[in-house]
């Protein structure tokens, strides 16, 4: 694809986006582009009832630094708050999105990149299993529930798929007041099941064969109350047998929180995390993860469970 045709590609999605009246203004796709091909080319997925906002600061760091970058709109997202366009979000429907924007950034650059922030960061992971691209970087990719070990995670997986879909809020004392704007407040429970299947076919091709990627970082916050860090962890030890270089980072310095980039409800960001993923992007510096532990038997399991279930 050439540059010209990747752009008119991208104006076709942002035509789409504009007359479709439910999608948001604010929430719209981004592209930051500088009038040719460069020689990178960054996308970036934002996290799971997210929108492009959550990256552009990051996004326009990496525009400083000569690449286009393109920030999709992932599908069912950026309608309004309390929208239940959510409940039809499939695996199917995040895959093609993915493979879409990778076609249209092989028209943008000479090397792809991506990386992706939570559900995202899975999606950067499938990509990295999948396609032959450049660096990728998952970031607190939620590949797994926190609390539980992978095993018994897929049992309460499991649970949610088969109990009737629930609503939950993010934060139940702020509801639909919780910022930032051009998120969703609040996810239903089928759906994440379905993003945790999805996860899961990610650690099933990482069993089957290394990543296709030239380069992969992992990048995770120490303190995160919602991924499962030990997961990603085994995650990077699979990827490490694999032909593909391998890097891992992990925040020691930030606060217990999931989404440690964006710039509304973590301004922190700017000086704390977006110079580390820029540097460790381009500069290909960064530190080990602590490697995975013993997986943990019956007994701790459902101790777990019990401490999970009374919270």
């Amino acid at each position: 694809m050439t540059y010209a045709e990747a752009v008119a590609e991208f104006e076709k999605t942002a035509e789409a986006e504009r007359q479709d009246e439910g999608i948001r203004p604010q929430c719209r796709s981004i592209a930051m582009l500088h009038g040719e091909r460069t020689d990178r080319v960054m996308v970036l997925w934002h996290g799971f009832t997210s929108a492009p906002p959550q990256l552009e600061p990051l996004g326009r760091l990496f525009f400083e630094r000569g690449y286009n970058v393109y920030i999709p709109l992932q599908p069912r997202h950026g309608r309004r708050r309390m929208t239940r366009a959510l409940e039809r979000l499939s695996v199917v429907d995040l895959q093609a999105a993915a493979l879409r924007a990778i076609r249209i950034a092989g028209g943008l650059g000479e090397h792809i990149d991506t990386a992706g922030l939570s559900v995202g960061g899975v999606i950067a992971a499938w990509l990295a299993q999948c396609t032959r691209i450049g660096t990728v970087m998952p970031i607190a990719p939620f590949i797994a529930l926190p609390w539980f070990s992978y095993r018994l995670g897929r049992v309460v997986t499991g649970f949610y798929n088969r109990f009737p879909n629930r609503w939950f809020w993010w934060n139940p004392f702020e509801r639909e007041r919780l910022d930032p704007p051009y998120a969703y407040p609040r996810y239903p429970t089928r759906t994440l099941a379905r993003l945790l299947e999805f996860a899961h076919s990610v650690v099933k091709l990482s069993h089957r064969a290394p990543p296709l990627a030239d380069r992969c970082v992992i990048v995770v916050n120490s303190r995160d109350p919602a991924c499962n860090n030990s997961v990603s962890a085994r995650l990077w030890s699979r990827w490490a047998d694999g032909t593909a270089r391998i890097q891992s980072y992990s925040f020691t310095n930030l606060d217990r929180r999931h989404d440690f980039i964006d710039p509304v409800t973590y301004p922190a960001a700017a000086q704390l995390v977006y110079p580390v993923l820029v540097d460790l992007m381009t500069q290909q510096s960064g530190s080990a993860m602590p490697e995975p532990g013993p997986a943990p038997t019956l007994l701790q399991e459902v101790r777990s469970l019990w401490r999970a279930l009374r919270r």
